[in-house]
């Protein structure tokens, strides 16, 4: 018996490798694929489903008009999209005033929930720009504000603080508060005046005594009353 030479050997091992491969190429292109429902798909276990088979993929089920929520990747039918018509009319908004004499309108879009796949309105009611709150990083760093002394030996410290404008933007607002000597005050802040009887002077003539609101070293406003002066006073 004659042993065979080793280049024959190796080439024959290579063609047995070779039919083993193209026979078992051959078994899985021709396997039948089973024909599944969606019913079937969708009661596998979970375990089942994730075999990296993407059933929805082989049997064409994406974009198929029916939202198939069990497919391995999410299917463009289960995605809500909304028209106009599938809300109701919206209600008519009445123009909102600002105080800078604009004015602002209510608005309603026809959106989707993709939660619920329903369709409904989102209402938007814009802001007046009174009603903007800017916040502190919208604005640049305030000054370093030095304390001013006033007549009564306290101070008072200027203030800086972030607001919008009349046009919305925002920006550094400051506030220099009054010492008490420039406290101006209103009639309302003292109360009543009370009536005054005319004061008769020596040379027959008379006098009125008046009351003035004004502010103390405190900053608080009262009546300051004078009583007027006749002639003869004055000597």
């Amino acid at each position: 018996m004659h042993a065979l030479p080793h280049n024959m050997i190796k080439k024959s091992s290579l063609f047995v490798s070779l039919l083993m491969a193209l026979s078992a190429a051959a078994c899985t292109v021709e396997a039948p694929v089973e024909e599944l429902s969606k019913d079937d798909v969708r009661a596998m276990p979970i375990d089942d489903k994730a075999d990296h088979i993407d059933w929805c993929e082989v049997f064409n089920w994406y974009d198929d008009g029916v939202c198939d929520e069990f497919c391995a990747s999410p299917d463009p039918d289960c995605f809500v999209t909304c028209e106009t018509s599938d809300c109701p009319i919206p209600p008519e908004f009445s123009p909102r005033p600002c105080d800078n004499g604009t004015f602002v309108f209510g608005s309603a879009e026809c959106v989707a929930d993709q939660e619920s796949r329903t369709c409904g309105l989102q209402f938007d009611a814009p802001d007046c720009p009174e009603d903007r709150i800017c916040e502190t990083s919208e604005c640049p760093e305030p000054p370093n504000f030095s304390p001013r002394p006033c007549e009564n030996g306290t101070f008072v410290f200027g203030t800086a603080e972030c607001v919008a404008d009349q046009d919305g933007d925002c920006g550094l607002e400051f506030d220099a508060p009054d010492c008490p000597e420039d406290r101006v005050c209103g009639i309302d802040e003292c109360g009543p005046i009370p009536n005054f009887s005319p004061r008769p002077c020596d040379d027959g003539s008379f006098v009125f005594a008046s009351a003035e609101c004004v502010a103390d070293l405190n900053g608080d406003c009262g009546l300051e009353i004078d009583g007027g002066s006749c002639p003869e006073d004055s000597e």
